[in-house]
């Protein structure tokens, strides 16, 4: 029987006892090293100079070292979901900010913390306005009429003609500029540099001031550049002009946004703010920018084009756009208020237009007056409404200094058009520039319009900057003669000779329709135009609604009908299908843009007192 014993030589199957799982501490867990065990500090953290500390005890089974990393899986897994999920339901801006912080090194828990910070959301530039208005006015010293908007709750009637209601005023409080009559000097300089000081109506009690002023909790200039720099939150999207990508903000004293946000800024202004009515001449402004030579560039207009632009950029970067509205507005004012040029300055007089629209904008127009009144005494200074200086002013010798003049001339006599319509007050703009008006761009650089940076979709279409301006600067020729032909027959009743000469009027304005481009007038291309076209288009059709107002249209009845002209035995026709025309029209155009833009965009870049008829008092249309 052969033996079983194992030779001595052969290798022995016997088991060796199991060594102890060795429970690795965080440190070394998290780095995949091998860590010896040890306590309280392991070999590898005291050779590093590490804190050293073990999730678990030493003789802890090994399923629950298991279950502990499982868990802290799983919460990882549903804070990743819960960023995934956040990044799908906030708007693109906000979505691209929150991977900017998580891409700074941050880790997924504090990403979305910050990720609840950011506003909830919603109509961008309505919720960035109504923190302005919280935070930098004092209770009561602006109307209830939300920004960009026309409100039929807050409205109050003017008499227009002779004692007939027939107006809604878009603002409860509306500038009397009874004293503004035609004719009158207007204040020197000195007196209307105090009166920027001092309210244009009696004062209220202290504690309800009527100027707009920063709160005591608003950040100063460093608070809102340390705010604004604490995480980099305006990523390059596209440049209007190379010239931007020349200069930074410090080259101008812009200490309360990064170099990103202010071109970006002004990229934003000169896309849908600027070419709906040129305040200044872009090529020249944009030379001014990087130190070439410049008639239209100065630190005060870079802070209210700053301040101007912020609102729409607005819809694409809340947080930069809020800081930058409340200290570029700040700051805007504060140095019209030093000794700059204010007697024969077009940057300046561009800058008083800026900051006098930002004033009416939020109804509060009696502060804005003598911004507007400045301006007026520069162009007169300027002689650029003069004929007689005509050869002086616009030297061909000189043809950047001539068209950044014209441009400027142009310019400030449309926005003076419409403030006189708002108002109902003559103030002082009887002649038109002594020129032409001229090519606003270089049309090879910007022959095409771009939504940047907003809508989301939109399609490159044909700017038609020159076209616009040209036809918007012939349209105001015709439009700055409503107020005084209502004016003259304002102490009266309707009368035939009264209607008559309203007709004439109507006539030049349908000859003015007639000789425009054609595209203007192609509705295919007002399914996609930008808004200066439509700004164009729906002005003309304001106009004619205003020009046969008093015909057929009253305080309790603002759709056209023909009560007013069968009560003063005049003919209706053609006068009240005109009206009626011109009304439809006007809430076709608002339709379409309400479609491609939404109203809270459309009305941003408007201005404010533009079209209340065609928003507000209009008959529906199918």
């Amino acid at each position: 029987m052969a033996s079983t014993t194992v030779p001595p030589d052969q290798p022995s199957h016997t088991t060796t006892k199991r060594h102890q799982i060795v429970v690795a501490c965080n440190k070394c867990r998290t780095r995949k090293v091998k860590c010896d065990g040890q306590r309280p500090t392991c070999a590898k953290c005291a050779d590093r100079g590490l804190e050293c500390v073990y999730a678990a005890e030493p003789d802890a089974p090994p399923i629950i070292a298991l279950k502990r990393k499982h868990d802290a899986l799983q919460r990882e897994n549903n804070e990743v979901n819960q960023l995934l999920s956040h990044l799908k339901s906030v708007a693109q801006p906000d979505a691209l900010r929150i991977l900017d912080f998580f891409r700074d090194g941050q880790d997924v828990h504090s990403t979305i913390e910050f990720a609840r910070t950011l506003p909830a959301p919603g109509a961008p530039a309505e919720q960035l306005l109504s923190t302005f208005r919280d935070q930098n006015v004092s209770e009561g010293s602006l109307t209830s009429v939300p920004y960009g908007g026309f409100s039929s709750h807050a409205s109050v009637a003017l008499d227009l003609n002779g004692g007939r209601d027939r107006y809604d005023r878009i603002t409860t409080h509306s500038h009397d500029l009874s004293s503004v009559n035609p004719g009158t000097t207007l204040p020197s300089m000195p007196d209307l540099l105090a009166s920027l000081r001092e309210p244009l109506s009696p004062s209220p009690p202290p504690q309800r001031s009527t100027r707009i002023r920063r709160s005591p909790s608003a950040p100063n200039l460093q608070q809102v550049h340390t705010i604004s720099s604490r995480h980099r939150t305006s990523p390059y999207i596209w440049l209007y002009d190379d010239r931007l990508s020349r200069v930074s903000a410090q080259d101008w004293n812009v200490t309360y946004v990064d170099d990103v946000g202010f071109r970006n800024i002004i990229s934003s202004f000169f896309v849908w703010d600027h070419p709906s009515i040129h305040m200044f001449d872009e090529d020249d402004f944009l030379d001014g920018l990087i130190k070439l030579p410049s008639d239209t560039c100065s630190e005060v207009l870079v802070h209210a084009v700053l301040a101007y632009g912020s609102v729409n950029y607005a819809h694409v970067d809340r947080e930069t756009a809020a800081a930058v509205l409340k200290a570029s507005w700040s700051e805007a004012e504060r140095l019209w208020e030093t000794p700059i040029d204010k007697e024969q300055d077009l940057a300046s007089g561009a800058a008083a237009m800026m900051i006098w629209a930002m004033h009416t904008f939020y109804g509060a127009d009696k502060l804005g007056m003598p911004y507007l009144l400045a301006m007026r005494h520069i162009t007169t200074n300027m002689g650029l409404y003069d004929k007689g200086r005509r050869a002086e002013v616009y030297d061909p010798a000189q043809p950047r200094r001539t068209q950044a003049r014209a441009v400027f001339a142009w310019g400030m006599h449309d926005w003076a058009i419409f403030a006189e319509v708002a108002f109902r007050a003559d103030l002082g703009f009887k002649n038109e520039p002594p020129i032409e008006p001229p090519r606003v761009v270089n049309i090879s650089e910007h022959e095409q319009w771009m939504p940047w940076p907003w809508p989301k979709q939109g399609r490159t279409v044909p700017a038609l900057r020159y076209e616009t301006f040209d036809a918007q600067a012939r349209l105001t020729t015709i439009f700055k003669r409503i107020i005084p032909l209502q004016t003259k027959y304002s102490s009266g009743p309707l009368t035939l000779e009264y209607l008559t000469a309203s007709l004439d009027l109507y006539k030049q304005f349908k000859d003015w329709w007639d000789r425009i481009d054609p595209i203007l007038k192609n509705m295919n291309y007002l399914e996609e135009a930008p808004p200066h076209v439509f700004q164009v288009i729906c002005t003309y059709h304001f106009a004619i609604v205003e020009l046969f107002r008093p015909f057929t249209m009253t305080s309790t009845n603002p759709t056209p009908h023909a009560a007013p002209l069968v009560k003063a035995k005049l003919p209706v026709e053609p006068c009240l299908s005109v009206a009626i025309n011109s009304a439809l029209q006007a809430r076709t155009v608002q339709n379409r843009v309400a479609k491609l833009y939404s109203r809270d965009q459309f009305m941003n870049f408007f201005p404010y007192y533009a079209l209340p008829v065609a928003f507000e008092t209009l008959p529906s249309i199918s």
